[in-house]
């Protein structure tokens, strides 16, 4: 009797929605891209966090999506720029789009690192804080069982242990390119856990809420052209909340017939006896970038409009198959847009985060995290390297120094010993500038008149700072001068450029 309701419910959204269900068990939808909708998108601070909103022109009861940005990514890439309007307007979907608190860690990333999680500590009290601020306001008229979680990146892996520590909380998860949850920052590029022991972390940290599983559902998207994060985690996510949800698969399925400017790749489903729980799709061309498939040109950090239409996936997908709902949802044409609704006090985007007072004179430090001292700044991101490398992401004290700059050590002290040596503007033997990652230098060559080519090697992050790159084609790193590309605008990907001129760099060494 429960499939049988389902699969009505599933025909009536998907016929309002303008597409089909061919068999009870495929999600089918239009082939054509979606609009930017009828609403406009909303800077407001919500629960203490800076959040991008968008509120439907349908009336309620309506869904409620979080989406959580990548590294080095803003939310309004992914929430503005990330194709949500018009699949917002038909599937009644308010989208929230925070920033991670204090600049976030890691150059702006969600704290998904390791196994010590819980629903109060690092970002997932803010996101669990956030949800119920917009739950509680009756304009917006949300139904807490059409509550959902995606991202990308270091945002994904957030939504996945999101979806572990609060399966009662969101009813679907969507995982864009994300490592598995348990694993760290420097396991990325390659899969650093097994089934076994992520579906384990995963159950333990739902706790007494874990019985909700046999209700959430999980969508992953990633690109077979994505070199930043491990392609493997993709499937083994897949598998992972498998076993968790304990549903076998998978089988396949075309993406043909998905919507977006580009759905081309291959599809893996896993089902139960009422219908889709999980659903992994490879998506052709697509780099470590969020789907927005919206076509034409795109220029925000990390958003690729030459893909499928991942908003639109998974709307269709959460809202056919949700088990939290007995009521069809009306995904038809809104036919009001109303005013916008106020969910809190506007939010000031050009205001850094500043975790101390300023200094007035004495030698009185300032403690706060690495991120919060660049972002305030004390510190600068040439200086990342050598302070991370120290202190990683804990709070640390600096103080200010007479000639204006910050250092954790007294005035009068010794600077921080990392280890890494600093660039004195002689270039080595092996031509290459040895560092950990990052050169701490202005960007200028010094002209000792011997040598015509100097070579830096450096995160891609670095590189830009220093000006010796600059962000090109969605959110990938090109040398300034040559245009060579480099590779991916992150803190994770290094490479080395080499100057031939004032302003010239080129990709690789020196001869």
């Amino acid at each position: 009797m429960r499939r049988t309701t389902r699969l009505l419910t599933s025909l009536l959204v998907l016929a309002a929605a303008g597409g089909c269900r061919d068999d009870g068990v495929e999600i089918g939808r239009t082939a054509s891209a979606v609009g930017p909708g009828q609403s406009s998108w909303q800077g407001q601070t919500i629960a203490g966090m800076s959040v991008r909103l968008y509120v439907p022109a349908s009336s309620g009861p309506r869904g409620l999506m979080v989406v959580l940005h990548g590294c080095a990514q803003q939310n309004s890439a992914i929430g503005d720029s990330g194709n949500w309007g018009d699949t917002a307007d038909r599937f009644g979907w308010v989208v929230a789009a925070p920033n991670a608190p204090g600049g976030g860690v890691l150059a702006g990333c969600w704290d998904y690192y390791g196994t010590n999680q819980s629903r109060t500590n690092k970002f997932n009290d803010d996101v669990l804080a956030l949800v119920p601020s917009l739950l509680n306001n009756s304009s917006l008229a949300i139904d807490p069982n059409r509550v959902y979680v995606s991202g990308l990146s270091s945002g994904a892996s957030q939504a996945m242990v999101l979806g572990c520590l609060a399966p009662d909380v969101f009813a679907g998860v969507g995982i864009n390119a994300g490592p598995t949850v348990g694993t760290t920052s420097g396991q990325i590029s390659s899969v650093a856990t097994n089934v076994a022991s992520a579906s384990a972390l995963c159950r333990s940290w739902a706790g007494s809420n874990a019985s909700h599983f046999t209700t959430q559902l999980t969508s992953i998207v990633h690109g077979n052209n994505d070199f930043t994060v491990a392609t493997g985690y993709n499937r083994l996510n897949a598998d992972v909340m498998a076993d968790v949800y304990d549903v076998p698969g998978p089988t396949s399925f075309s993406t043909s017939n998905l919507v977006g400017a580009n759905p081309a790749g291959s599809g893996l489903r896993w089902s139960d006896g009422d219908g889709q729980r999980i659903r992994l799709m490879t998506n052709t061309g697509l780099g470590h970038n969020w789907p927005s498939g919206a076509g034409g040109s795109q220029s925000a950090a990390f958003v690729n409009p030459n893909s499928v239409d991942y908003p639109e996936e998974l709307a269709s997908f959460f809202e056919t198959e949700n088990r939290r709902v007995s009521a069809p949802v009306d995904a038809g044409v809104p036919s009001d847009a109303g005013a916008p609704v106020d969910a809190g006090a506007p939010v000031d985007a050009g205001t850094p985060v500043d975790a101390g007072t300023p200094d007035s004179g004495a030698p009185q430090g300032v403690t706060a995290t690495l991120t919060q001292h660049i972002q305030a700044g004390r510190l600068t991101w040439a200086q990342f390297g050598t302070y991370y490398l120290e202190y990683g992401t804990a709070p640390f004290t600096l103080y200010p120094q007479p000639d204006g700059t910050w250092s954790d050590e007294p005035p009068g002290g010794a600077p921080p010993d990392s280890g890494v040596t600093a660039d004195s503007g002689v270039v080595p033997d092996s031509g290459v500038v040895p560092d950990s990652g990052v050169v701490p230098d202005s960007g200028v060559v010094p002209d000792s008149g011997a040598s015509s080519c100097t070579a830096y090697t450096s995160n891609n992050y670095q590189h830009v700072q220093a000006g010796r790159a600059t962000v090109c084609n969605y959110g990938y790193v090109c040398a300034v001068g040559s245009g060579d590309q480099l590779g991916l605008y992150n803190v994770y990907f290094t490479s080395t450029v080499r100057q031939t001129a004032p302003g010239y760099f080129e990709a690789g060494t020196c001869p």
